[in-house]
């Protein structure tokens, strides 16, 4: 498995790693949208810096932002803070930032851990 999750109490850290590709991206969507503790989550960090290789084509984001539909709608109000500090990998997700605009979520893309932690924690945005 190339990806961890670790859950908190209103918050969950996604930890991916080596090479990740479309099906590990359902497959962490898959485990945690099941879970009975999604509903409760404030915040979700998805930590991309681990990762070697991200093979995701535009076709597969934007899969990928039509799949995290049902579930924003199940949780409107999660903030989902995308950590990595990799340039290529950082166009990738901010194209998915666009194809997720008009979603329920709070997105943004940061460049390390601790200030992911601080936005999770700050109420007004």
């Amino acid at each position: 498995m190339n990806f961890e999750i670790y859950w908190g109490v209103r918050d969950i850290y996604l930890k991916y790693k080596g090479d990740i590709r479309l099906k590990d991206i359902i497959a962490v969507n898959r485990q945690i949208s099941s879970d009975s503790r999604y509903g409760l989550l404030k915040c979700n960090i998805s930590d991309f810096r681990s990762v070697k290789t991200l093979h995701l084509s535009d076709k597969d984001l934007q899969f990928i932002a039509a799949l995290h539909t049902i579930p924003s709608i199940w949780n409107p109000n999660m903030k989902l803070a995308i950590v990595s500090n990799n340039p290529t990998f950082q166009e990738l997700i901010l194209h998915y930032i666009e194809l997720m605009k008009e979603n329920e979520w709070k997105i943004r893309l940061i460049n390390n851990i601790e200030e992911s932690e601080k936005w999770c924690k700050s109420e007004n945005e």
